[in-house]
């Protein structure tokens, strides 16, 4: 898996492994930081949180469909505040819930370990 874990306060540096999340200098919770060469709008294909997979860990993308739910537009609300005023449905993801995205990539790691 491409990518590292950061300590965000001491700089401590550590590869993506199952190991404990926390840094082991000075107790602070790791960030997932990972090296790219940018990214343009083109760059973006498909739908869900997968389009965006230049920026998530190097893994083999376990789905049932999440993400690509619709926007819809607040007619009334966006009107009486003089705003553009869109809603995102996530109740289109398949549990009906927004988390159903971030359990996609938790899975895709957590199967990349070898954990079952």
């Amino acid at each position: 898996m491409h990518g590292k874990l950061t300590c965000p306060f001491c700089d401590y540096e550590t590869e993506v492994l199952p190991q404990p999340a926390e840094c082991p200098h000075c107790g602070t919770p790791l960030r997932y930081a990972r090296e790219f060469a940018g990214a343009a709008p083109g760059d973006l294909h498909g739908r869900g949180v997968w389009r965006y997979r230049m920026f998530l860990p190097d893994v083999e993308p376990v789905s049932l469909g999440e993400g690509g739910t619709p926007l819809v537009p607040s007619l009334r609300l966006g009107e009486e505040m003089g705003v553009q005023l869109s809603f995102k449905l996530e109740g289109g993801n398949p549990t009906g819930s927004f988390k159903d995205r971030g359990a996609s990539v938790l899975v895709s790691v957590l199967r990349g370990f070898g954990v079952r």
